[in-house]
C-alpha cells in the first residue's frame, strides 16, 4: 500500500485502497464526495494541490473505462475546475511527481527598458510639471510609440508611470526615515466650508434622520488655513476668511499669504524650537517658491535651511497631513456643528492647536516615514512593478 497522507474522508480512504490495495481486482463502488467537503480551497487549484495527491489521482486514469475518465474522477475527488483540470495535470505528467511539481515561470518581458521609461515617460512628465502644464497618458502615448517604435497599451504605459511614481515615492521616504522626525517640517493648505457637519449620528427608530448645518449648498463660504506639523507638535494655523481673500483678490491661498504666514506665526516658532538645522516638506503647488520661503525664514531666524518637495500626486501617501491628520482635525470640527460665521475660527484654531503627539505619530506610520518600514510597503501592484529593495 501506498505510504502518502491526505485528510480525505473515510469514504475516499476505502476507495483509495481498492484501487491501491491488496484489493485492487475489486472493482470500487461509485464514489461521490459530499458537497460539502470539497478538496480545493482557493481559486489556484493547480498550485494547493501537492504533486504527490495529482499523482495519485492520474494513476487512477484508465481511457475509456467507465467511472475513471478525466470528468469522472474530478467530480469523485471534487477537483475544481473539472476534467478541464485533469488533462492539465495529464498533458504535464510522465509517470513521475517530480513532473507535476510547479515551476518558476518567467513571465513576459518587458516591452520598455528603464532607460526609455526614464527618456520618454518620466522625463516629459517632469518637464511638464516644472512648466505647470496639464499632462496625460493619452497625450504621452504617441510620442512614445514614435520614439521608441514600440506599440505600447495605454494600460502598459500606465503601469510604467504608476512604478515610477513609487520609485520616486520610495526615494523619498528612504531620505525622510534617516532624519531626525523633530527636525522635520510638513507644511500644507486645507480649508473648511460651512456646510460641514458630522457624517454619523445615532438616530431612533421612527426619528429623522438628519444633522443642522447652517448652509447646505455646495458654494458654502470656505475659510482656508495653513498649518505645520513636526512628529512632536502642531505649530500655530494661520486662517482666511472668505472676506480677507476677497479683499486680497485671490480665490484660495498665494504665495504673499503663505509668507506672511511665515513671517507672523511659523518663522519665531520654528526658531524657537532652537533644534537646527530643520526641513520644510511640502508638495509642488505654484504658491511654494522655494525662494521667497527659505527668504522669509532667514529673516524671521526659522533655522529652515532645506525645502523638500515630494513628488506630484504622491500627498496622500507622503503627508502626514493629508494621511490623515487633515482628517483627523475636520472631524472633530465637524462635531461642533452646526458652524456659522461666528464660531468657525475660533473652533478650527482650537482643534488645530489641540492635536498631540499621540495624535500625530500614527499619521507618520501610515506614510512610512518611521525607520525600517519597507519604503514600497503602499505599492498598488507590487507585483507587476516588482521593485528591487
Amino acid at each position: 500500500m501506498l505510504s502518502f497522507l491526505f485528510l480525505f474522508p473515510s469514504c475516499v480512504w476505502d476507495s483509495l485502497w481498492f484501487e491501491f490495495g491488496a484489493l485492487a481486482a475489486v472493482p470500487a463502488a461509485p464514489l461521490v464526495l459530499p458537497h460539502h467537503t470539497p478538496l480545493h480551497a482557493g481559486p489556484d487549484s493547480m498550485s494547493l494541490y501537492p504533486p504527490q495527491l495529482k499523482h495519485n489521482i492520474l494513476s487512477l486514469y484508465r481511457p475509456r473505462e467507465r467511472g475513471h475518465g478525466f470528468d469522472a474522477l474530478a467530480r469523485r475527488f471534487a477537483v475544481k475546475g473539472g476534467g478541464n483540470t485533469l488533462r492539465y495535470w495529464y498533458s504535464q505528467w510522465d509517470g513521475t511527481t517530480r513532473s507535476l511539481q510547479i515551476k518558476k515561470r518567467t513571465g513576459r518581458p518587458r516591452l520598455l527598458t528603464a532607460a526609455q521609461v526614464s527618456r520618454h515617460v518620466r522625463a516629459p512628465i517632469l518637464a511638464a510639471n516644472r512648466a505647470h502644464r496639464s499632462i496625460s497618458y493619452p497625450q504621452l502615448l504617441p510620442a512614445v510609440r514614435a520614439k521608441t517604435g514600440k506599440l505600447v497599451s495605454i494600460q502598459t504605459l500606465r503601469r510604467y508611470g504608476r512604478k515610477e511614481l513609487c520609485e520616486r515615492i520610495a526615494e523619498v521616504r528612504r531620505q525622510l526615515q534617516r532624519m531626525d522626525k523633530s527636525r522635520v517640517l510638513f507644511l500644507d493648505e486645507s480649508g473648511v466650508r460651512l456646510n460641514e457637519a458630522p457624517t454619523h449620528t445615532l438616530v431612533l427608530p421612527s426619528e429623522q434622520q438628519y444633522v443642522l448645518a447652517t448652509e447646505t449648498s455646495s458654494y458654502a463660504k470656505r475659510f482656508d488655513m495653513i498649518a505645520a506639523v513636526n512628529v512632536n507638535q502642531v505649530f500655530a494655523p494661520c486662517i482666511y476668511t472668505p472676506s480677507e481673500r476677497s479683499q486680497a483678490g485671490v480665490k484660495g491661498i498665494n504665495t504673499d499669504m503663505l509668507v506672511d504666514f511665515i513671517y507672523n506665526t511659523l518663522g519665531q516658532e520654528t526658531a524657537a524650537l532652537d533644534n537646527p538645522p530643520l526641513t520644510l516638506v511640502v508638495d509642488r503647488a505654484r504658491i511654494h517658491n522655494e525662494e521667497q520661503i527659505l527668504q522669509a525664514f532667514r529673516e524671521r531666524g526659522g533655522h529652515v535651511m532645506e525645502i523638500l518637495k515630494i513628488p506630484s500626486m504622491s500627498a496622500k501617501r507622503l503627508s502626514p497631513l493629508d494621511n490623515a491628520l487633515f482628517h483627523v482635525w475636520k472631524e472633530r470640527v465637524r462635531q461642533h456643528g452646526p458652524l456659522t460665521l461666528r464660531n468657525i475660527e475660533q473652533v478650527m484654531a482650537d482643534e488645530w492647536n489641540r492635536l498631540k503627539e499621540k495624535d500625530i505619530r500614527p499619521q507618520y506610520k501610515h506614510c512610512g516615514l518611521m525607520r525600517l518600514t519597507d519604503p514600497y510597503f503602499d505599492c498598488p501592484d507590487r507585483t507587476s512593478h516588482q521593485h528591487a529593495h
